[in-house]
């Protein structure tokens, strides 16, 4: 984090995080160019524990708050946080305090998601549920490191890493496991 406020830093890869001043401008993810490999980070997840039955009305209406166009708006004017729902890109406050169409151009423009989803034909949300599905098997014992490397590179997958706020690397080691 000191490198982000000092500027210590040439090229710097970081959550999507909108600090109000640093020395660095953001770009696009550049792996979207032939040769150059990147990486993508997706959002916040939320979900509802099917195990607390008692509870469920509370948890749904903190998930309905959550995730509310008030809620995302406060967090993005208050707090810098990247809005949730596209729409407030096109709000005037939100847009006061981030860069929304820069913003709009890099995540909300299909073709500067991940070229090798175009390639393929496939989009993000297909190699996220592949890349999540293999990572569960190995994980919970239902395959090997090597099933699980030979599928992701059958589905291409090996040209990105995905996570849901840090990034997953495969790995594989002398202890044959998997490391994050």
């Amino acid at each position: 984090m000191n490198h982000i406020f000092l500027g210590n830093a040439i090229f710097l890869s970081y959550w999507n995080i909108n600090f109000p001043v640093t020395p660095f401008k953001k770009t696009s993810n550049l792996g979207n160019k032939a040769g150059i490999t990147s990486s993508y980070i997706r959002g916040n997840n939320l979900s509802i524990n099917k195990h607390i039955d008692s509870k469920k009305l509370s948890a749904k209406t903190a998930f309905m708050h959550f995730t509310s166009l008030e809620f995302q708006k406060f967090l993005t004017t208050k707090y810098y946080m990247m809005p949730a729902i596209p729409r407030l890109y096109d709000d005037i406050e939100v847009c006061y305090t981030i860069d929304c169409d820069f913003i709009k151009n890099i995540f909300l423009n299909p073709k500067n998601l991940l070229s090798v989803t175009h390639q393929k034909g496939k989009n993000f949300d297909d190699y996220s549920s592949v890349l999540r599905n293999n990572v569960y098997n190995y994980l919970y014992g239902q395959s090997t490191l090597d099933e699980v490397i030979s599928n992701l590179k059958g589905e291409n997958i090996n040209k990105f890493i995905s996570g849901t706020e840090s990034f997953i690397f495969l790995r594989k080691n002398s202890n044959d496991k998997l490391n994050f």
